[in-house]
């Protein structure tokens, strides 16, 4: 059976646009058939979390965050991620905001709660952000700044007071 050469031409047409339909998912890092779910998280502040990073359960990435946008003028933020199927968790988990390393960079961690009804695509999960080391040392660092301080000051008065002596 010979196959006309308008046959042959389809059939490279068509596979052509299948292999670049998957290069570009390939390349952007999505699955082509993927079975995850789509969840909401509304923060306050994000403090420099950005699209693509991942998300985390008992330091186990299930899943990435695929958008941020404003929620409505109040200024709320809106991140919307994907978390793998494989692990089923309650809607009453919690999506904790982290910081991922010393230098920088937020993170998004899920605090799992198996009571209640199952998380779905398309939930919102309850929110909080999880202090930081530079958060702790700047909440650390007033103290020692009034203690400084005040040594300066009753250095300053003692050496007023040793050269007026002088």
């Amino acid at each position: 059976m010979k196959l006309a050469r308008e046959v042959k031409t389809g059939i490279i047409a068509i596979g052509g646009i299948l292999l670049f339909i998957m290069g570009f998912s390939y390349l952007k890092s999505s699955p082509l058939f993927d079975n995850s779910k789509t969840l909401y998280a509304v923060y306050d502040n994000i403090g420099g979390l950005q699209t693509g990073t991942q998300v985390m359960i008992n330091g186990y990435t299930v899943g990435k965050v695929n958008d941020i946008r404003f929620k409505d003028k109040s200024g709320k933020l809106l991140v919307t991620f994907s978390v793998s199927s494989e692990f089923e968790f309650s809607k009453n988990s919690l999506a904790e905001l982290y910081d991922t390393g010393i230098i920088g960079g937020k993170g998004i961690q899920i605090v799992p709660n198996f009571e209640g009804v199952m998380v779905e695509s398309g939930d919102t999960l309850r929110t909080e952000s999880k202090p930081g080391l530079t958060d702790l040392v700047q909440d650390n660092l007033g103290p020692l700044k009034e203690g400084l301080e005040n040594a300066f000051s009753n250095a300053d008065s003692l050496l007023v007071n040793v050269n007026d002596l002088l």
